[in-house]
Formats: C-alpha cells, sequence, structure tokens
C-alpha cells in the first residue's frame, strides 16, 4: 500500500497513515464478523479462525498483485552502506535491523519491569477466571 499511494500522488508519510488506518479498519471488521462471538472457551477455535484468514489474506494478495518480484527505485543513499570485507550491507537494511533490535529490547522492558508485563505474565500462566 506504501509503494502503491505514491503512484496515485500522494506523499509516503499520508500513504503510510493510510495503510495503517485501512489496516486498522479491515482487522476491526475482521473481528467483529468472526471472532466477537466466540465464549472464553473457544481459544483453540479463534487460533484456527485467524490461521485461516491469514492464509486467505495472503493467497488472496498474491492472486490480485502477484507474487514475482518486482525491482523498486532507491534514492542513492538508500543503497550506499557499510563493507564489511566482500559483504556490502545498505542503509536501509542497516536501520531496519536497528529498529527491529530496539522494538524486541522495548518489548522485552514492558514484559519484564512493568506490572502490566507481570499481568499479561500471569494471564499465559493461569487463564482461568477466579
Amino acid at each position: 500500500m506504501t509503494f502503491v499511494l505514491p503512484v496515485v500522488g500522494l506523499l509516503y508519510a499520508p500513504a503510510l497513515l493510510a495503510a495503517v488506518l485501512l489496516a486498522a479498519f479491515g482487522g476491526f471488521l475482521l473481528f467483529e464478523l468472526f471472532l466477537s462471538r466466540l465464549g472464553p472457551h473457544d481459544f483453540e477455535r479463534s487460533i484456527l479462525i485467524t490461521i485461516g484468514l491469514s492464509i486467505m489474506l495472503l493467497h488472496g494478495t498474491q492472486y490480485l498483485v502477484s507474487a514475482d518480484g518486482r525491482a523498486w527505485s532507491t534514492p542513492s543513499s538508500a543503497s550506499t552502506g557499510v563493507a564489511i570485507g566482500a559483504i556490502r550491507i545498505t542503509w536501509t537494511r542497516l536501520i531496519g535491523g536497528g529498529l527491529a533490535l530496539a522494538a524486541f529490547a522495548a518489548l522485552y522492558l514492558l514484559l519484564t519491569r512493568t506490572p502490566f508485563g507481570r499481568a499479561m505474565r500471569a494471564i499465559a500462566q493461569n487463564r482461568e477466571p477466579r
């Protein structure tokens, strides 16, 4: 979506915002259609439904857009990077890896250092209500 909307005429920031809002609305719609009617004891059924929806969304997107690789032109600053011997890592991959590590560290700190994380771990260990 963020690659299609700039072709239509939007910049990347509004295109990304539009993609996030559309995905949130789609997720809300799928939740209301398929998962909201399930009870608290239908845990396995909810997993099967979400896996099935994931497979349908993936293959539906591949059917509509195609799964062929496509080349995207990037600015020359994004294609440069760091060379370590014969290996060259572009800045986009370095930044993406750094953001992924930062997100993982933030999630780890959230789950181990906050009352919210403690509550989530307690629910994961014992799902039964009192």
